[in-house]
């Protein structure tokens, strides 16, 4: 099993404010191609360290994913298994365990439910957070802050991995109830 995150490498326009100057925008959050990827950072449970994937490499996290039974992520289903199908390679549904998706099934929430982002959901239940606002992440990516991404990423893809850990061993905290501890199905793997 693996469990990965992508950073996009293009801002996503706002709405209610103009865009700023200086930075490439994509057209919006349905325009998957047009983001592009920055960095992906990926846990892979059998090596037991994380990874960082990008341009040059990325060929070599779609080499990782066919031969795992389970990609896991947290939003990956709606984000970014459709980032990397615009970027040549599709993570069948069949092998896809979105954490996030999973969580807020396992506590009965509703579509727009709040509270079931990365963040609250490893506050509760880790006691930490990410290290910033992952909306950040493209336009230091595109002020050559190249090492700041790659930290953001790999703090993401391990707090995911911890999160994803803990539901496997016992209920975690509600993050929108955390009154309530709730049991998360687990991914069908050997882990």
């Amino acid at each position: 099993m693996l469990i990965y995150d992508c950073e996009i490498a293009k801002l996503i326009p706002p709405k209610d404010e103009p865009r700023e100057e200086g930075f490439e925008y994509c057209e919006g959050w349905g325009d998957h191609l047009g983001m592009g990827i920055s960095v992906v950072s990926a846990y892979d449970f059998e090596e037991g360290f994380p990874r960082i994937f990008m341009e040059d490499n990325l060929d070599e996290l779609f080499e990782m994913m066919e031969k795992t039974d389970v990609i896991a992520g947290f939003n990956s289903k709606h984000f970014d298994n459709k980032l990397i199908a615009a970027h040549g390679y599709t993570v069948p549904d069949e092998k896809t365990f979105d954490l996030f998706l999973e969580i807020k099934e396992a506590a009965g929430a509703h579509k727009f439910a709040k509270g079931y982002n990365l963040d609250n959901c490893c506050l509760v239940n880790l006691g930490y957070q990410k290290s910033g606002d992952g909306a950040l992440a493209p336009k230091l990516w595109q002020l050559g802050r190249i090492g700041a991404v790659v930290d953001y990423a790999l703090r993401d893809i391990m707090l995911e991995m911890k999160l994803l850990e803990l539901c496997m061993k016992q209920p975690i905290i509600d993050p929108g109830n955390t009154g309530t501890r709730i049991f998360v199905k687990k991914p069908q793997t050997t882990l």
